[in-house]
């Protein structure tokens, strides 16, 4: 959006019961995020988006729902959330 909050542009990220985005992280210069079904147990895609043009770029899917992730910058690993947070993974 712009100042006056007008849409510039408008992205899509998710397939079929993937729709539910989680916990985003910004790296400095893409945004991470986490697009899952919306049920514990699931699936989940994760998406790398370059800030500025909003190019979408899907990184991998995971056998469960992730929802939220963040970008170790030092290491350059993404660490990741399931349901509820019972379990990390990097």
């Amino acid at each position: 959006m712009d100042k006056a909050g007008k849409l510039q542009k408008d992205i899509v990220l998710g397939e079929g019961d993937m729709y539910h985005p989680g916990g985003i992280d910004f790296d400095g210069t893409n945004v991470w995020v986490p697009v899952a079904q919306y049920r514990p147990n699931s699936s989940s895609i994760v998406y790398r988006v370059d800030a500025k043009s909003l190019d979408v770029q899907k990184q991998f899917e995971v056998k469960d729902h992730f929802g939220g992730i963040v970008m170790d910058k030092q290491t350059g690993h993404l660490i990741g959330n399931t349901w509820g947070s019972r379990r990390f993974a990097e």
